[in-house]
């Protein structure tokens, strides 16, 4: 059984498969790149060095763990269009997502910052047009789609606290 765990090592967040780590660290600069420097769910100021409470970490916006169980192998939770830089609050804190599902809001919010990677001509772009869809609205179809079969398995919907505004 496999999971998102803190590597207290290396001091990040991992992906547990079996015996198989996969460290989500290096998609941090990726993923977060139109995000401003703020996580994606509070609008908090977030960096990529310094002291550990404040830097970004990578969420996956529909939790990972519903892979297996409600996805099989047919959608990439791993994939670009689902990874989102928050801070450590946000991603695991007292009142963070955990594998909770963020609500519509934040939904649309993901549609959006997805949309601006592809416009930009960001070198994400042709990953998520490939994982989403050639049209926008075939992209927002599919993220709604994902979105209901999550909901429809049980997850509590969750709504960040807002800290700052956000830059989309």
């Amino acid at each position: 059984m496999g999971g998102v765990a803190l590597d207290e090592e290396h001091n990040e967040l991992v992906i547990q498969s079996g015996n198989r780590r996969i460290s989500l660290a290096g998609a941090r600069g990726a993923v977060g790149g139109y995000q401003k420097g703020v996580c994606f769910y509070c609008g908090l100021e977030i960096t990529e060095e310094g002291e550990l409470s404040a830097r970004g970490e990578v969420d996956h916006f529909i939790p990972w763990s519903l892979g297996q169980p409600v996805f099989n192998p047919a959608v990439n939770l791993d994939g670009v269009w689902n990874l989102v830089v928050a801070c450590q609050e946000c991603n695991r804190g007292a009142s963070g997502k955990f594998a909770n599902l963020p609500s519509l809001v934040m939904l649309k919010r993901l549609n959006c910052r997805n949309e601006i990677y592809i416009f930009s001509h960001h070198p994400l772009r042709e990953a998520l047009i490939a994982q989403t869809g050639a049209l926008p609205n075939q992209r927002s179809n599919y993220l709604n789609k994902v979105w209901q079969a999550a909901r429809d398995h049980g997850l509590s919907i969750w709504e960040p606290i807002q800290r700052a505004a956000q830059p989309f």
